[in-house]
């Protein structure tokens, strides 16, 4: 038997989907950020700093998908 969700779990469940879609963009707006010319003029500092950044969106963006998709199947209809 599957438990229910706590107060705290589904207030969370019921936020990711924000959260992802926010992940989502922040993704899409360094990607468009690193395909631009000018971005590679700048320092490499600032090159890693984001490069850095979107890798770690990435694993947010995957823990946030497993952690729905875990809270998802311990709801109870």
């Amino acid at each position: 038997m599957l438990a229910k969700l706590s107060y705290k779990e589904q207030r969370e469940l019921e936020q990711l989907p924000e959260r992802i879609e926010a992940l989502e963009r922040l993704q899409r707006e360094l990607n468009e950020e690193l395909k631009q010319p000018e971005f590679y003029k700048r320092a490499a500092a600032d090159q890693a700093s984001v490069q850095t950044r979107l890798a770690d969106v990435a694993a947010e963006l995957t823990a946030a998908y497993a952690r729905w998709g875990n809270l998802e199947a311990r709801r109870q209809p």
